[in-house]
């Protein structure tokens, strides 16, 4: 069993579980298939899609920060950073 835990304070954070092959090469062979729809939508479309990820991920930036400080021991204002620096580099 696989753990997860908080750098900063050693607590636990949660113990995924390791799914069977057969569940994991399904979802490689789903992924291939959106990365060919995803290839195959326009540069326009593909740019909408990203804005809107972008707004979502800073309407979110408490949530994301919050998940990043916990899983990797940063501060909650560096993990914060963290968002912004990712939705400016979607936008730009």
């Amino acid at each position: 069993m696989l753990k997860s835990y908080n750098p900063s304070t050693g607590l636990l954070l949660s113990e995924p579980l390791i799914e069977p092959w057969e569940d994991i090469a399904s979802k490689i062979a789903k992924a291939a298939a959106d990365g060919l729809y995803w290839s195959s939508l326009s540069l326009d479309c593909r740019c909408r899609m990203l804005l809107k990820l972008a707004d979502k991920l800073e309407q979110e930036t408490p949530y994301f920060a919050t998940l990043i400080a916990s899983t990797m021991g940063k501060p909650i204002t560096a993990a914060a950073s963290e968002v912004a620096k990712s939705c400016f580099a979607i936008r730009h």
